[in-house]
């Protein structure tokens, strides 16, 4: 038997990021689904539990542009000591202008060509290393 599988996905109240978890959970993967506000869980519950597969599914509450929920959750994940199978950067964020995203010289992004490569701290939450990016108008 395969080891399970888990994968994080942002973004998971709806669209491709609800798609994306039940689909996973389907086919056996352990999906720690997160969204800005877990108000918003109702039809990812409703769809997971009409496929069959709520019990692979956990919720967390993540807003990716917030450092503190950021740091939080890669302390509750860091505390499990299991890898990371697989990260869906799903969630959307707004800006106004067109955005110049500058990475740092210690950017995990910076050397290291796909994200599967890395470890899950710097792959979940590069935001630590990238929080010099600008946006420009």
């Amino acid at each position: 038997m395969q080891p399970e599988r888990t994968a994080l996905i942002t973004g998971a109240s709806s669209g491709f990021g609800l798609l994306t978890a039940v689909t996973l959970a389907k086919r056996g993967w352990r999906v720690m689904a997160t969204m800005r506000d877990l108000n918003r869980r109702d039809r990812l519950l409703g769809a997971a539990r009409d496929a069959g597969v709520l019990d692979r599914i956990e919720l967390h509450a993540l807003d990716v542009t917030n450092p503190d929920q950021i740091a939080s959750l890669a302390a509750e994940y860091d505390a499990r000591h299991s890898p990371l199978d697989a990260l869906v950067n799903n969630a959307g964020i707004a800006v106004a202008g067109s955005p110049s995203k500058s990475l740092t010289p210690n950017c995990a992004f910076s050397s290291t060509p796909t994200s599967s490569a890395l470890p899950p701290s710097q792959a979940l939450f590069c935001r630590k290393c990238c929080a010099s990016a600008q946006v420009t108008s």
